[in-house]
C-alpha cells in the first residue's frame, strides 16, 4: 500500500512538472527575422523552372511571408521585409503593365524598403517615380542624384524601430549604372562611387543611434568563371571591408544564390538568386543589454505555390495576366530544342540564342555581319512551340534594330570593348557572319565570312539600338558611319526570321573561342 501511494505521488509530481510553464526567455534577448528578395524581374506569377517545377509568384511569396510574420509575433521578434532591387523588366505581362502588379503585391505584403536596381531605370526616372506612388515603402539610393538639380533622387537611408531595436537601413545602387541603361536615361543622373557613398551613410547611421546596420545593395558579388558577373570592382565583399559598421548586406544584381550567407569582415552577405523562386531569411539574436548581435543564421526558403497562395494577392495579379493572354499566347514558331539564352547555363561565352538573334538580324537586314550584347538576352526559348511571350521574356528591352557601316579595325576594337579586359559579362558580343578568338582578355583573331578580317575594309552591320548608342561601354561603335535605328524591335525581327523556317535550331558553333583556362 505504501509503495502504491509513493507511485501515485511520483506520477502526480511528474504530471505537475509536465504542465509547468517553460522558463521565460531572457528579457534582454530579442530575436530578429529579416526576409529579403532581389531581382524578381517582373515574375509576379508562378513560372515553370528548368527542373520542371512551378515556383515563385507574389501570391505564394505573400503566403510564406504571412507565416513568418505570425512566427515573429509569437516569438516577439522584430521582423523586416526588404528588397534589393530590380523589380522591373523580364515578363511581358508585367512590362506592359509598368510593373504595377509587382509593386501592388509588394505593398500588400508589407515590404519595408527597397533599393533601386539598374533595371528599375530601364524605362526612365518618371516611371520609377510613378511606381513609388503606388507603394507605402521608400525607395533608397545613397549614390544617385538628378543631374538637373544635383539633389538625391531618393533618400539614402531610413531608421526603423522594431521591438526596441533601431535598424539603420541604407541603399546603394551599382555605380556601373550609366553603362547599363539607355543613354537617354543615364544622362539624367549623377552616379557616385557606391562604396564611398555607402560607407559615409553607414557612419551617419551609427552616429544617429543605429544599432543593427543593414545595407540594401545592388552592387553584386564578383564570381569566377563564366557567370553573369565575372568581376565587379565595387562589390559586396568590398563594401563589407570598407564599411565595417555594417552588420548585414542584403544583396542583388549578380543573381547569386547564397544558401547560408557569406561572412566578410563584420558583415553577413546574403542574396537569394533571381526570379523570386526563393526568398532569403536571416535570423539574428540581439542582446539589448550588450548592444550586440549574438548569433546569425541565413538560409534560402523556396517559394512554392503548391504550399498555398494568398488569395487576395492572387486575385490582384491575375487580371494583369489575363489582359494580355490573347496577345502573348500566340504561337510564333517551332524549336527543335531548348535554345539556351542564360549566360550562367551555357558554360561558354557563346550563347545559342545569341547566335539565333544575330542570324536573324543579319538575314533580315542583309548585312555582312551582326552582333548583339550578351546582357540583352534574358532567358531561354523552350523546345517545341514557342509563344510570343517566350520571345518577349528573352528580349524584354524594346530595343530597335540598328544598321550601319564599320571599318575592320574599329570592329576589332568594338569586340575588345565587350570583353572589358577579361570581365566577361553582359558586354560580350554574340555574333553572326564572323568569329573571334580571345586570350588574356583580348581579341587575338577575327574572321569575317571565314577569312581574316581586313582592318581597312568597310563592313555593313546590324545590331540593337542599345549597342549602337554605345551602351555597356561599347564606345568603339561610335566610330561607325551611317548608323540608323529602324522601326522594328528585336523580338519582331526574330519572329519574322524564325517563322520562315520549318524548324528553328541553334547551338554553340565556335563563333567565340576562349583560349584561356577558366576556374570552375
Amino acid at each position: 500500500m505504501r509503495n502504491l501511494i509513493l507511485v501515485v505521488l511520483a506520477l502526480s509530481l511528474g504530471l505537475v512538472s509536465c504542465v509547468q510553464p517553460t522558463r521565460s526567455p531572457d528579457p534582454f534577448l530579442t530575436p530578429v527575422i529579416i526576409v529579403h528578395s532581389n531581382d524578381i524581374h517582373g515574375r509576379a506569377w508562378p513560372f515553370l523552372r528548368e527542373d520542371g517545377k512551378w515556383v515563385g509568384g507574389y501570391a505564394a511569396q505573400a503566403r510564406l511571408i504571412s507565416e513568418i510574420r505570425k512566427e515573429a509575433e509569437e516569438k516577439n521578434a522584430a521582423l523586416l521585409v526588404l528588397s534589393a532591387g530590380d523589380v522591373n523588366t523580364g515578363v511581358p505581362e508585367s512590362d506592359f503593365s509598368e510593373a504595377r502588379p509587382d509593386f501592388e503585391s509588394m505593398k500588400a505584403i508589407g515590404y519595408d524598403a527597397m533599393v533601386v536596381g539598374n533595371h528599375d531605370f530601364d524605362h526612365g526616372v518618371d516611371l520609377l517615380l510613378k511606381q513609388l506612388s503606388w507603394v507605402k515603402f521608400p525607395f533608397l539610393a545613397a549614390n544617385i542624384k538628378l543631374k538637373s538639380t544635383k539633389q538625391p533622387l531618393f533618400p539614402s537611408d531610413l531608421m526603423i524601430a522594431r521591438q526596441g531595436i533601431h535598424f539603420g537601413v541604407l541603399g546603394v545602387t551599382t555605380d556601373q549604372l550609366s553603362r547599363l541603361i539607355l543613354s537617354e536615361h543615364a544622362n539624367q543622373l549623377l552616379v557616385e562611387n557606391g562604396i564611398e557613398a555607402a560607407s559615409r551613410i553607414a557612419k551617419k547611421l551609427k552616429r544617429e543611434g543605429g544599432e543593427v546596420l543593414i545595407a540594401l545593395s545592388h552592387l553584386g558579388i564578383s564570381q569566377s568563371g563564366l557567370s553573369i558577373h565575372r568581376h565587379i570592382p565595387n562589390d559586396d565583399r568590398q563594401l563589407a571591408q570598407k564599411a565595417p559598421e555594417l552588420d548585414l548586406i542584403v544583396g542583388g544584381h549578380s543573381h547569386t544564390f547564397i544558401k547560408e550567407g557569406l561572412k566578410e569582415g563584420n558583415a553577413l552577405i546574403v542574396q537569394s538568386g533571381y526570379r523570386g523562386d526563393y526568398v532569403g531569411r536571416v535570423d539574428l539574436l540581439w542582446d539589448k543589454q550588450k548592444k550586440q548581435i549574438l548569433t546569425r543564421k541565413a538560409q534560402l526558403v523556396e517559394v512554392d505555390p503548391a504550399d498555398g497562395e494568398d488569395l487576395e494577392i492572387k486575385k490582384l495579379v491575375l487580371p494583369y495576366k489575363e489582359k494580355y493572354e490573347k496577345e502573348l499566347g500566340v504561337p510564333v514558331f517551332e524549336s527543335k530544342r531548348v535554345i539556351l539564352g542564360q549566360r550562367n547555363q551555357t558554360h561558354n561565352l557563346e550563347i545559342p540564342l545569341g547566335n539565333l538573334v544575330c542570324d536573324a538580324l543579319r538575314g533580315e537586314t542583309q548585312t555582312d555581319i551582326a552582333f548583339f550584347n550578351s546582357g540583352g538576352i534574358r532567358s531561354s526559348l523552350p523546345a517545341g512551340t514557342v509563344l510570343r511571350r517566350d520571345v518577349l521574356e528573352a528580349f524584354p528591352f524594346k530595343n530597335r534594330v540598328s544598321t550601319g557601316i564599320v571599318k575592320g579595325r574599329h570592329l576589332v576594337e568594338l569586340l575588345n570593348d565587350g570583353l572589358h579586359e577579361g570581365n566577361y559579362a553582359g558586354g560580350v558580343l554574340q555574333v553572326s557572319g564572323l568569329s573571334y578568338e580571345i586570350k588574356g582578355g583580348k581579341v587575338t583573331s577575327v574572321k569575317v565570312g571565314g577569312k581574316k578580317i581586313n582592318p581597312d575594309k568597310d563592313y555593313t552591320f546590324s545590331t540593337n539600338s542599345y549597342v549602337s548608342s554605345g551602351g555597356d561601354k561599347l564606345k568603339s561603335i561610335l566610330k561607325a558611319r551611317s548608323v540608323k535605328n529602324g522601326t522594328q524591335s528585336i523580338d519582331e525581327v526574330l519572329i519574322q526570321y524564325a517563322s520562315k523556317l520549318k524548324l528553328v535550331d541553334s547551338d554553340i558553333e565556335s563563333r567565340i573561342n576562349l583560349k584561356d583556362p577558366l576556374n570552375p
